[in-house]
């Protein structure tokens, strides 16, 4: 009950506060397929705990709120260029975008549920480790340290490209790329105290975010 109420209080202030001069659009196809891998994704992990977060921001420090204002900016600001500014002059390019959108949504969602199923009870949505925590290499992190990431930075970019939001999917590439990038100094460097023999080994096979890239 409590992760459904927080889900629901986060999608109503990310999907519907920007559609207020436009709310004939919430019931809207695109909006509702949007909002099903909003919840998708949010159930799939620990409730939304803003309280938490703030308690953890030592060790944290703050990455949690520095995502947290990367997707909003970049999910909100695409849901106002496609409500308020976005034409139909272009409709096969649109659908083009819509197409591709999908696909990014559904490849991020299933490496991003994917990656939470293998770390199990070690996920959490602020960089903390418990006493018996354990450093799982196992799934798509043979590939990469922080597959979790990469699948949320693909499904929101999908979002904004799914709205046709080519604004706010440039701009989300950027912040959310960012914000992403911090959140990994933040938890390599508590994973390098955590697993100081385990880590520099699993480091040196792996790269962060992007398989061969980055």
């Amino acid at each position: 009950m409590k992760k459904l109420l927080s889900t629901t209080v986060l999608a109503i202030a990310l999907l519907g506060l920007p559609l207020l001069g436009r709310a004939h659009l919430f019931w809207n196809t695109h909006l509702l397929v949007i909002a099903f891998f909003f919840y998708l994704l949010f159930f799939t992990q620990p409730a939304f705990q803003a309280m938490v977060a703030g308690r953890e921001a030592t060790t944290d420090r703050y990455s949690f709120f520095v995502i947290l204002a990367a997707l909003i900016l970049t999910l909100s600001g695409g849901i106002v260029d496609w409500a308020y500014f976005n034409g139909e002059a272009h409709r096969m390019e649109m659908d083009r975008c819509r197409i591709t959108g999908l696909l990014m949504l559904f490849i991020g969602s299933a490496i991003r549920i994917w990656a939470i199923v293998c770390l199990g009870t070690y996920f959490s949505n602020t960089v903390r480790f418990g006493t018996e925590h354990q450093l799982i290499t196992k799934g798509p992190y043979q590939f990469i340290r922080h597959p979790s990431y990469l699948g949320a930075y693909l499904a929101i970019l999908g979002s904004t490209m799914f709205l046709s939001s080519i604004r706010f999917f440039l701009v989300g590439m950027v912040l959310m790329l960012l914000a992403y990038h911090y959140r990994i100094v933040v938890e390599e460097r508590a994973m390098m105290n955590q697993f100081p023999n385990e880590f520099p080994t699993f480091r040196s096979k792996t790269k962060k975010l992007i398989p061969f890239i980055y």
